[in-house]
């Protein structure tokens, strides 16, 4: 059967003979000995953070395991064009949502080099909107109506800011279409955050008077 045996291990050998650049061999006989040691290679490994969003800066740290000697060098390759990075667990803002092949190439301290690629997945952002109501002071209340969307997934919270702080708590609301009940004149600046169910977040800032 196959045998199999970890590393690092090292093997003898003996020099036979040796011949020269001529098609004469050496006469004289030769002999010595040395020892080659075979070394295991880094098994590169690394993981993204979460939420990964278009236009955002993610972390890809390095979970290599160096298994004989330590890892003295990293290189990313983040498969959208830019230049290759050397730090152990860089930051990298992808500008358009996709699956990227992510390759990381390590190599330890024995000179012993391996890559791995595993793709990186970045989600689209939502876009933040709704309809600003059109009211009068004696109206009972304003009705607002979500008109937020997001590329893939859902939306899946909200949150508003009636720009109304003399309502105290009602003056926020997670509902999707919610409704506020204004009691002085003037411009109101509302405030939407929008979450998708990949946490991906986007921000609108709309005035109505």
């Amino acid at each position: 059967g196959v045998q199999t045996c970890a590393l690092p291990i090292s093997f003898n050998y003996q020099l036979i003979s040796v011949q020269d650049a001529s098609s004469t061999q050496c006469l004289q006989a030769q002999s010595g000995t040395a020892v080659v040691t075979v070394w295991p290679l880094p098994v590169p490994a690394f993981q993204s953070t979460s939420p990964a969003c278009s236009g955002r800066t993610i972390t890809l740290n390095d979970q290599s395991n160096p298994q004989s000697a330590g890892i003295n060098s990293w290189s990313w390759d983040f498969a959208d064009g830019s230049s290759l990075n050397p730090s152990q667990s860089p930051s990298h803002n992808y500008t358009s949502a996709g699956t990227y092949p992510v390759t990381l190439t390590v190599v330890n301290s024995n000179g012993c080099k391996n890559s791995i690629t595993q793709p990186v997945v970045i989600q689209p952002d939502p876009v933040a909107g709704f309809i600003s109501p059109e009211i009068c002071l004696s109206d009972t209340y304003a009705q607002f109506n979500d008109t937020s969307s997001v590329a893939s997934g859902s939306i899946t919270q909200w949150s508003w800011n009636f720009g109304d702080p003399g309502s105290g708590a009602l003056n926020i609301s997670n509902q999707q279409n919610p409704r506020h009940s204004y009691n002085s004149l003037g411009q109101k600046d509302i405030t939407l955050i929008v979450t998708s169910s990949a946490g991906c977040k986007d921000t609108l800032f709309q005035s109505f008077v």
